[in-house]
């Protein structure tokens, strides 16, 4: 029996694992998953902050409900109740230089009946414009998302720019188009019923990475921690070593690898693999108050418009702040750039007057810069080896690099390793049948 190897434990990590037990009754004590940290999670994890003395994750992270790949990991681990939102597909915005708010709100069918409606569509643009976007889906590789909103329409500032920053982690003037349209295609041309935001009811560990790792002990899944991946050991067009800083595991011509790394360490360990390794930043400030933080608003996030501050997420008595293509904050005092932010979002707050404790977290490598260049460069599933394979947010999968399609490439990478242990079994069994034949 082959012996299925995953390198990294952070969400395509894990959903890789999950699917080779859930879907393929891969037996979990066939499974070793290794990772480099002490911790799982990757990009997605929690830590305790003594500072703040609560739980915070290392960053907020949007789903949406038409993340199929995401609700099926979760039902997998029993956790899809970890998961909180409104019943309707509703996005609050707010312009901070005229504090004018608005809702955007997707009806439940794909018709688009919302963009006739004035009090659900972006402020001061026609049901038109909303139309114009359907130029998106004929989007070319080449392309950047501004090509297809020009600056002076409402919805640039009020709705592109935003989703673009959010989604893709780029500017409208350097993202790829087609990845944004693919978003669109599952989700807003969906309608409401795939569109309602959704968020970690108490943080990321404890919805994606406690639930996993729970059920992957329970099946007897090998756990390695604090195990990083050096080099390969190859032989021909196979895989039949992992090398790691302490220990060499060798494989045999049954096994199975599944390398769920980093872009970086991913092109050091794998020959021919190449990528442009320029990163887009993201900066997250979490704001503890002293007690539950309650506004009125439709969901438990808000869209800002006009200010440093892009997204604000609540949760039990944190407000968390997140900026993305924030490469230029970077260099930015904490206690300044801290200062900025919190002048940005107390108009939300208006029964907090002083600042309250807060944690800079800043991700300088959160997400490759998904430009058009960049796609042409995603490498697929299968590598060069026989019998390894690739997974990761910035393989690719289609979708930016979100939870979504960290899951998504680690499920397609299960899938390919299952099919390939098939064959090479079928292909055993057709030798031992030919061996007793001429026998």
């Amino acid at each position: 029996m082959g012996q299925f190897h995953i390198i990294g434990a952070g969400l395509a990590g894990l959903a890789s694992a999950l699917r080779l037990i859930s879907s393929y009754a891969i037996k979990g004590s066939d499974i070793h998953l290794y990772e480099a940290a002490p911790q799982a999670g990757g990009r997605c994890r929690s830590y305790f902050d003594t500072a703040l003395k609560c739980e915070i994750d290392n960053g907020n992270h949007l789903l949406l409900s038409g993340n199929y790949c995401a609700q099926d990991y979760l039902d997998i681990v029993g956790a899809k109740d970890q998961l909180v939102g409104p019943k309707r597909a509703v996005f609050p915005f707010m312009d901070l230089k005229t504090t004018k708010r608005w809702d955007i709100e997707f009806n439940p069918s794909p018709l688009p009946f919302w963009i006739f409606n004035k009090n659900a569509r972006v402020p001061d643009a026609d049901f038109r414009a909303h139309l114009s976007l359907l130029k998106l889906m004929r989007a070319k590789p080449s392309d950047t998302l501004d090509k297809y909103i020009a600056q002076d329409n409402p919805l640039y500032s009020r709705l592109i720019d935003p989703l673009s920053v959010a989604v893709i982690n780029m500017t409208p003037e350097t993202a790829s188009a087609t990845l944004m349209a693919n978003v669109l295609r599952e989700s807003a041309l969906k309608g409401g019923k795939a569109c309602r935001p959704l968020i970690a009811k108490h943080s990321l560990a404890k919805t994606f990475i406690d639930p996993a790792l729970a059920f992957l002990k329970s099946h007897g899944v090998h756990i390695h921690m604090g195990q990083r991946l050096k080099s390969l050991g190859k032989d021909g067009k196979a895989v039949n070593a992992l090398i790691f800083t302490q220990d060499r595991v060798s494989l045999s011509g049954t096994d199975c690898v599944i390398a769920a790394l980093p872009p970086a360490p991913a092109t050091q360990i794998l020959d021919g693999l190449t990528l442009p390794l320029t990163y887009s930043a993201i900066v997250n400030l979490h704001y503890k108050f002293d007690s539950p933080v309650n506004i009125d608003w439709p969901a438990p996030l808000i869209g800002l418009i006009g200010g440093t501050a892009q997204w604000v997420f609540v949760r039990d008595n944190l407000a968390s702040v997140t900026i993305s293509a924030g490469n230029a904050l970077l260099d930015i005092p904490s206690k300044e750039l801290a200062r900025i932010v919190w002048e940005d979002i107390s108009v939300l707050f208006t029964a907090q007057p002083a600042m309250p404790p807060y944690r800079i977290i800043k991700e300088k490598r959160a997400t490759l810069a998904q430009t058009p260049d960049l796609e042409a460069y995603r490498p697929d599933t299968q590598s060069d080896y026989n019998n390894f394979f690739l997974a990761g947010d910035w393989t690719n999968t289609g979708l930016p690099a979100t939870i979504e399609g960290a899951i998504r490439s680690g499920f397609k990478a299960a899938q390919f390793a299952q099919k390939r242990d098939m064959k090479y079994k079928e292909g055993l069994g057709i030798a031992k049948a030919q061996t007793k034949i001429r026998a």
